[in-house]
């Protein structure tokens, strides 16, 4: 299966994993979101963007940006890294992150190198 196709896929089970739970961002200003909610968001966040970028024809290494901003704020432990729920949205963004990588790395031939959690 190419990655244009297992993109698909994995949006469309996020997209109804999210069905049915209302404005997550009224869970947000309630701080009420979940944390397994917060970290489905980020990985949809990513597989979103990559789709983006597939279409325009970009690499989509650009996306290693977004899982080194996420281990930056995890690291400094501060501000929104102290917020269990979070913590879960930019754990998601690096497990996308790393999904897409072995993805690429399975369909190229090579494995490629995990991402740090």
């Amino acid at each position: 299966m190419d990655t244009k196709t297992w993109l698909s896929i994995e949006i469309a089970n996020v997209e109804a994993a999210l069905q049915g739970l209302g404005p997550t961002c009224q869970l947000d200003r309630q701080h009420a979101s979940p944390p397994s909610l917060k970290e489905t968001e980020g990985r949809y966040f990513i597989l979103r963007r990559a789709t983006r970028l597939m279409e325009r024809g970009e690499s989509l290494h650009v996306l290693l940006a977004e899982a080194d901003k996420a281990r930056a704020v995890l690291a400094a432990g501060e501000g929104v890294a102290r917020d269990p729920t979070w913590v879960a949205y930019f754990k998601g963004v690096l497990k996308a992150v790393e999904d897409l990588q072995q993805r690429a790395g399975e369909q190229s031939g090579d494995p490629a190198p995990p991402v740090a959690l």
